[in-house]
C-alpha cells in the first residue's frame, strides 16, 4: 500500500487487510521505487516509522479487533440499498465516476451517497470508508 498519510489508523487496517507492504508517499523517488519493484517481486516493504505504532495499537486492543467487526451491525441497519451498492463499488476500488457511469448517476450523486455512507459509519475519508467495507466482507 502506498499511501501519502502518516496514520496509525491505515497502518493497522492494512495489517488487519494483510497487504503486503505499507510505505509512505513522502519517501524519496528512489525509494519508492525499489519498494514498488521489490513489492512487485514478492518482497514485503514496511515503513518501520510507523510499523512499530501500529503494532502497538494492534497488541494493545487484540482482544477488540477479534471480538468485534468494525461496522458489522451497521451496514444492514444504518445504509439503504444505494448506498450499500456505492459501498461495495467503492471498496472493489471504483472512482466516483466509475460508479456514477456504471448506476448511471452523476458523480455529484455518487459523491453524495459516499458522505452520506462516511457520516453514518463514522469515518473522515473514503480511504477509511472502503477499508471499513473490505473488513466487513463487502469486497
Amino acid at each position: 500500500m502506498l499511501t501519502g498519510f502518516d496514520s496509525e489508523l491505515y497502518l493497522t487496517e492494512a495489517v488487519r487487510s494483510k497487504v503486503d507492504g505499507f510505505i509512505l508517499k513522502e519517501h524519496p523517488r528512489l525509494i519508492l521505487a525499489c519498494a514498488i519493484r521489490m513489492a512487485y517481486s514478492g518482497i514485503s516493504i514496511w515503513d518501520t516509522k510507523i510499523l512499530y505504532r501500529a503494532l502497538t495499537n494492534i497488541s494493545r486492543s487484540k482482544e477488540n479487533i477479534e471480538t468485534t467487526p468494525l461496522v458489522h451491525d451497521k451496514f444492514g441497519v444504518d445504509l439503504n440499498e444505494k448506498e450499500k451498492i456505492i459501498l461495495h463499488l467503492l471498496a472493489k476500488g471504483y472512482s466516483n465516476k466509475d460508479i456514477g457511469h456504471k448506476l448511471e448517476y452523476t458523480p455529484s450523486t455518487v459523491k453524495k451517497y459516499v458522505y452520506n455512507c462516511m457520516k453514518k459509519l463514522g469515518v473522515s475519508n473514503r480511504t477509511q470508508l472502503a477499508i471499513l467495507a473490505n473488513n466487513n466482507g463487502l469486497k
